[in-house]
């Protein structure tokens, strides 16, 4: 067994794994759209930051 053949198996076995990590990437991919297609929930804000941010002066200094 030469040098050659160790290192076809090697290739092989790297071009093995990168298809597999490839693979399980695209499917993750696909599900992660799948799940964030419908509408996001509304950040619910508390009176405090509701009444923060309807402040005059802080409304002037963005």
């Amino acid at each position: 067994m030469g040098f050659r053949d160790i290192f076809t198996d090697i290739f092989r076995f790297e071009v093995v794994v990168a298809a597999v990590v490839f693979a399980i990437g695209v499917a993750a991919l696909l599900l992660s759209r799948k799940k964030s297609s419908a509408a996001p929930a509304p950040i619910p804000r508390s009176r405090a930051a509701t009444r923060l941010c309807s402040q005059p002066w802080l409304a002037a200094s963005w």
